[in-house]
């Protein structure tokens, strides 16, 4: 499938392919902006999931049924979410807890932990953290602050990756760390 614009991520799922973006068609469908699923073997859209979000989409992660989304949307799938979201992959529903009380700033990146309990998001604009979430009630298990956008995520064996831009509590030369998940 072609997207009429930027597509920032992209995951897949039983067969399905999930992109996030800046675009307001993908395979000619307009039904479908800026977050879209596609067949992964035809490429055909999804008509079925629609979460409709109000802003671009910067990342994609999708665990089981859930996806998970960030960018800088407000609302999606008709209800308020600040820049993090868990939708259902069948047809873009709200799934799951409400980050919106610390998902402060543009997202950039988004992960989920193996056993789809946490979610970590990488947050800027002034917020310039990642933040750890319990996946079902949207509450926050902790954060870490960097002096610039944190722009990358990613879980891996029992720890978050997270890397960013300025450095981290005054260290201009630091631009990656780890955290204990």
């Amino acid at each position: 499938p072609n997207a009429n614009g930027l597509v920032y991520s992209i995951d897949s799922g039983a067969g399905t392919v999930y992109l996030g973006g800046a675009f307001s068609t993908v395979a000619g469908s307009s039904a479908v902006p800026r977050l879209a699923a596609v067949n992964g073997t035809t490429g055909a859209v999804v008509a079925a999931f629609n979460p409709s979000p109000n802003n671009t989409i910067r990342g994609v992660v999708v665990f089981g049924t859930r996806l998970y989304a960030t960018g800088l949307f407000t609302t999606i799938d008709g209800q308020s979410r600040r820049n993090v979201a868990g939708v259902s992959t069948v047809d873009g529903s709200i799934q799951g807890g409400n980050f919106n009380s610390t998902a402060t700033g543009r997202g950039f990146a988004v992960d989920v932990s193996p056993d789809g309990a946490s979610v970590y998001a990488a947050l800027g604009d002034g917020a310039n953290r990642v933040v750890a979430w319990n996946a079902s009630t949207g509450a926050q298990r902790w954060r870490r602050v960097a002096m610039g956008d944190v722009q990358a995520v990613r879980y891996h064996a029992g720890n978050v990756f997270f890397g960013f831009h300025e450095g981290y509590e005054d260290d201009l030369t630091v631009r990656m760390l780890v955290a204990d998940a």
